[in-house]
């Protein structure tokens, strides 16, 4: 990076450690390419620099009404937008012979606040206070309904000494018929343990096989 004409030595030192702080880690074609955006830009802020202090418009934008200019924020032309603007009413205002949106268009309009709606009765009586219902017991409930073989009727009391009666312990005939079937097992298994111990029959035994 050479120095420049009239530069001092240490803005020339200033200059060349904020380059290398810029371009660490980038490679030389990165460099460039920033390089070349920066002149880029460079020329043209030199460019609006001149367009601005000669009133000319910085750029021209195309649109379905037309070609409108833009010009810098500091110029005359610019402050006399800003002020046509801010004086501007109704939907639209005219500016150098052309048509702008003014002021309050960009606003949307004010909504109306719809009126309460009124409450049907029906709606009132669907949501008003709900009654809770009573558990009612089993033996209230049916003991007034059942009636005895004799005719009279079944009160709580007969109801409540059923209900409370303990369960039969006789064994009905299909757990009479388990129970033998798992003794009749029990023994079978009893038998092959014992004959597991001794494996030898008597005969065995006699012949010295």
């Amino acid at each position: 990076m050479p120095r420049r004409k009239f530069e001092s030595q240490k803005a020339y030192r200033e200059r060349i450690t904020k380059r290398k702080k810029e371009t660490a880690g980038k490679s030389v074609s990165q460099q460039l390419s920033d390089t070349g955006k920066a002149l880029k830009k460079s020329a043209t802020s030199v460019k609006n620099k001149v367009k601005d202090a000669t009133g000319m418009a910085r750029k021209t934008v195309k649109t379905k009404g037309g070609d409108y200019k833009v010009y810098g924020k500091d110029t005359k032309k610019a402050k006399s937008f800003r002020a046509a603007y801010a004086a501007s009413t109704g939907k639209t205002f005219t500016w150098n012979g052309k048509k702008y949106k003014s002021k309050g268009a960009d606003k949307a309009p004010a909504k109306a606040k719809a009126a309460p709606k009124k409450q049907s009765s029906l709606i009132k009586t669907k949501l008003g206070p709900v009654k809770k219902k009573k558990k009612t017991n089993f033996i209230d409930q049916a003991s007034p309904k059942l009636k005895a073989n004799d005719g009279t009727t079944v009160t709580k009391e007969d109801l409540a000494a059923i209900r409370n009666k303990p369960r039969s312990t006789r064994m009905t005939q299909a757990q009479r018929r388990l129970a033998k079937s798992d003794a009749r097992a029990k023994a079978e298994r009893e038998a092959k343990k014992v004959k597991n111990k001794n494996p030898r029959s008597r005969r065995q035994i006699r012949t010295g096989r």
